[in-house]
């Protein structure tokens, strides 16, 4: 018995999953969100949309909203330092303009690079695919299992809360749900690459550092001395930073002493307080294949980056807007019948490009 119907049915409301919902808002095709979170982002990551990325948040109607709106300030500069510490030598400045400044667009686009952290990225789209009328997101329920044939996609998803199973019938599916995917891993696609590049630990803490530092704002210092081997970043450009170590051996993990981290980077007289601690692992690899029948992969289901510029949600972004115009015509009756195929030819050698 099938509970609802949709045209595309999308797994994962991340910046990928959302993003490919609202191309397909963007082109009248309904569609339906399913994500196993809350919504709520735990750990700040990504630092960086680019400018193309900027590019589809202008032509979706929201790139001045992300830049002015989301919470970062706007006449923060987007300033790389090079240090000793936060209170100690500067080494080398690159000094860059504020996301808000007529000159932080590019030469080449009406959009440039904006300097974003995730709990600011995030809430803009998922704000932006709430208001639109074609996509239902659906949080806290859980993607089960999917059979698909000539006609379309079946799935079976589950609500969290409330444990009621549903389901749902779509003409296409698309696993938008990460680098654990279930869906990736149902079609049996393997990953092809390097795995596990080395250790790193990222370190969430607040800090007046902007009060105490002789060095002036920047969203990335990089902590050059003989004790450690990191970089902080800015969070909200006011008083949250990321100090990510760098080369750390899985045998020091259960020793690691993030508050000292934290004070070989700022140096001895400014004060912080550790918020969270997340080690974690650099991946450089890309799927087989990113579709299967009326399935397709997208974002990290599909490669992953290491997670350094912000290349693992940019070229999602790139994925999902390539998917989402192919569906559409499609769906649409003006896309020829091997134009859904042209997705892994054309998204799949710039994901290894990015990788």
């Amino acid at each position: 018995m099938i509970d609802k119907r949709v045209p595309v049915l999308i797994a994962g409301a991340g910046p990928v999953g959302l993003s490919l919902a609202i191309e397909l808002a963007y082109r009248n095709i309904r569609s339906l969100v399913v994500e196993q979170s809350d919504g709520s982002v735990e750990f700040p990551t990504t630092n960086l949309a680019n400018t193309r990325t900027c590019e589809h948040l202008r032509r979706w109607g929201i790139a001045d909203r992300m830049r002015f709106e989301s919470g970062y300030p706007t006449d923060y500069p987007r300033n790389y330092l090079f240090v000793t510490r936060m209170d100690g030598f500067e080494i080398a400045r690159f000094n860059h303009p504020p996301n808000g400044a007529p000159e932080s667009r590019s030469p080449y686009s009406p959009e440039g690079r904006l300097w974003i952290s995730k709990p600011y990225f995030d809430p803009v789209l998922h704000a932006h695919a709430r208001s639109l009328p074609q996509i239902q997101i659906r949080y806290e329920t859980f993607f089960e299992s999917f059979v698909q044939n000539d006609q379309g996609v079946t799935a079976e998803i589950l609500d969290k809360k409330t444990g009621q199973k549903e389901f749902v019938e779509a003409d296409y599916l698309a696993g938008c749900d990460g680098g654990r995917s279930n869906i990736r891993r149902a079609l049996e696609i393997k990953y092809e690459g390097v795995f596990s590049q080395g250790m790193n630990v990222a370190v969430l803490f607040r800090s007046p550092l902007l009060e105490r530092t002789p060095h002036g704002p920047a969203v990335q210092y990089q902590i050059i001395n003989s004790r450690i081997n990191g970089a902080i970043a800015a969070v909200d450009g006011k008083e949250l930073w990321r100090l990510n170590v760098r080369n750390v051996k899985q045998e020091q993990l259960d020793s690691f002493d993030a508050p000292q981290k934290i004070r070989y980077a700022l140096g001895d007289n400014i004060p912080f307080e550790l918020i969270a601690v997340r080690p974690w692992t650099g991946h450089c690899v890309v799927a087989e294949r990113y579709q299967d029948g009326r399935v397709f992969l997208a974002g990290d289901a599909a490669h992953l980056n290491w997670p350094a510029g912000g290349f693992g949600m940019n070229t999602g972004v790139g994925d999902a807007v390539d998917i989402g115009w192919k569906i559409a015509a499609v769906l649409q009756g003006w896309g020829g019948p091997r134009l859904l195929g042209s997705y892994t030819a054309e998204r799949k050698p710039i994901a290894m490009i990015n990788v």
